[in-house]
Order: structure tokens, then sequence, then C-alpha cells
């Protein structure tokens, strides 16, 4: 196969020269594959023997195409190069003699104008609390309601005005709400959560009456255990006062190896069933194991 050089054909020029090298790239690589459809044209009608005999040829092919798309990419890398170092140098100077000296002016006045906003904002700050106060003991919220808690944005678009309608807006609804938590049965513990959940009155609300609801359920249940421990004590007690009285036997006898004894329990239907049914169904199963005769 032909061999060429790749720094002969493309060199580093004018671009419009570059794009006429371009041209004669094109012819090169036109010429170097125009015979590969017919090529596989070929292989296609030989048998598989004979298609694996030319596999080698066409590998062969396809390894010099890819070393030319190789050498071609490298040098377009290089041109790349060479054609972007003069506007990088370029822009080096650019940014020192331009953008830097903007960017420095720019930066400044940013300072400057930041800082006579936030002098403008401050102010503005200022005036609210002062009007705040006024208002908060006009309200008698002074000792619930603090500035900060106050949900308003300050910022310059915003006119004093209508940041002082929202303060007096939001004075006079926790005033209503306090008025409303006065007449609450258990206003300590509302009045204590509205101001821990940010001046919510109906949640608040609901959330004490829930929690106190909690606590009489828990009460209820409460009550309900110590009754029944009290009502086991009071089983256990007389079951133990049974078991220390006398039991009466009655003893017949019909010869001397035989012995019938019967007796009698009176207790009651909850001793029975919580006590003495399952010890009465053990002495029944010694009974049985003990082959001893019962009625």
């Amino acid at each position: 196969m032909e061999e060429y050089n790749i720094n002969e054909i493309v060199k580093v020029k004018k671009l419009p020269e570059i794009y006429q090298q371009l041209d004669k790239i094109n012819e090169i690589v036109i010429e170097k594959t125009k015979n590969i459809d017919e090529i596989l044209e070929k292989i296609s009608k030989l048998s598989d023997e004979e298609q694996e005999e030319q596999k080698s040829e066409v590998k062969d092919y396809k390894t010099y195409l890819n070393s030319l798309k190789k050498d071609l990419e490298t040098r377009r890398i290089e041109i790349k190069k060479s054609i972007l170092a003069p506007y990088e140098d370029f822009e080096k100077v650019y940014k020192d003699k331009t953008t830097k000296v903007l960017d420095d002016g720019i930066t400044k006045l940013t300072n400057t104008i930041n800082t006579i906003e936030t002098k403008q904002i401050q102010n503005k700050v200022d005036e609210l609390v002062t009007f705040f106060n006024e208002y908060a003991i006009y309200y008698h919220v002074e000792n619930i309601l603090t500035f900060d808690s106050i949900p308003i944005k300050i910022n310059l678009s915003t006119s004093l005005n209508s940041l002082k309608k929202q303060i007096v807006e939001y004075c006079e609804k926790v005033s209503n709400d306090m008025v409303a938590i006065s007449s609450e049965e258990f206003r300590d513990e509302i009045l204590l959560e509205y101001q821990n959940n940010g001046y919510d009155y109906t949640k608040a609300k609901i959330t004490i009456i829930d929690r106190h609801k909690k606590l009489e359920e828990m009460q209820k249940q409460q009550e309900k255990v110590e009754l029944e421990v009290n009502e086991e004590e009071k089983v256990i007690q007389n079951v133990q006062t049974l078991c220390s009285a006398p039991v009466e036997i009655n003893e017949e006898v019909d010869n001397e190896n035989d012995l019938e004894i019967s007796f009698t329990i009176k207790t009651t239907k909850e001793i029975y069933q919580k006590l003495l049914k399952d010890k009465l169904q053990e002495f029944k199963h010694f009974l049985q194991v003990n082959n001893i005769e019962y009625e």
C-alpha cells in the first residue's frame, strides 16, 4: 500500500489554506476506501472455507485504515493546538487589559451598593421596631409577642406602609387570640403551646385538648388495672380464709380396707373460676393417676 506523510499533507497555515488541504485529505481517504464494497461483495459469494482464507486480508485492510485514521486524528489535534495558541495568547492579554479592570471596578461598586442597601434596610428595621413596640402595648401583647416573631419579610422593595399594616394586623390577631385563650379550660397550657408553635391558636387548642383526652384515657386504664388488682387480692384473701377454716369430712367405712370420703365446698362463682377450677382439675388428675375411684 502507498505510504504517506501526514505532516507533509496537512501543514499549519492560514485557515483558508487548511480548508484546501482538507479537500486533498478527502481525496486520499476516498481512494483508500473505494474498493471496500467490491471486496465485501466478492467475499459474500465465497464458501465458508474461502471466506476464512480471505479473513486475514480483510483484517489487514482494517488495521491499515485504523492506522490512517489515527495518524490523521493526531495531526488534527496538533493543528487545533496551533490554531488555538494565538487566540489563547490574545485571550490572556484581553483579560488582563479589559476584563480584570472592569471586574475590579464592578466589585467596588457592588460593595458600595451593598453597604448602602444594608443601611437602608437597617433604618427600615429600626423604624418598624419602634412602630411595633407602640402597637404591642396598644394591643396588650408586649409580653407575649416579639418583633422577630412577626412573619414579615423586610426588603427594599416592600414599602414601610405595607410592613406597618402587617404588624398591626398581626398584633390585633394575637390580641384576639389571647382573649379567646383566656376563656379556655386549659388556658395556661394552651397559652404556652400557642407561644411555642408560632402563635397558632387553633393548633394549640387542639393539641392541648387531645393531650388531656389521652391523659384521661390513661387514667381510666390505670384505675381499671388497680381495680382488677384489688379484686384479685380480695379473692386470694377469701381463698386463704377458706383454706384455713376446718373442713368437715364424712367418712363411711364398709370394711377394714375401704374408706369413702365426701365433702362439700361452699364458695363464690368468681373464686371458683379464678382459683379453684384449675386446682380441682389437678386433684381429679391425681385421683386418676393413683387409681382412686371417685364420683
